[in-house]
């Protein structure tokens, strides 16, 4: 199912007037113990919908491909 859904997050800004970094489409992490103590939820670039995440949970968002994206494949 990866290969239709868009992961809807923000990925590592570019700095301007710096070179790229070698992974530019670089995802971002997080860490376990603050998504066990607090909870997480990631951005959602895709829409204005956001969500409170409680302790134990990691919220990410996704959609599915346009057909457009689905025909760059």
């Amino acid at each position: 199912m990866g290969d239709i859904y868009v992961v809807c997050q923000e990925y590592e800004k570019r700095i301007s007037g710096q070179p790229p970094p070698l992974n530019t489409d670089r995802i971002p992490t997080y860490p376990i113990t603050k998504i066990f103590e607090l909870g997480l939820a990631a951005a959602n670039t895709c829409g204005k919908f956001r969500a409170e995440a409680k302790p134990g949970e990691l919220i990410l968002f996704s959609r599915l491909m346009s057909f457009w994206e689905r025909m760059k494949l």
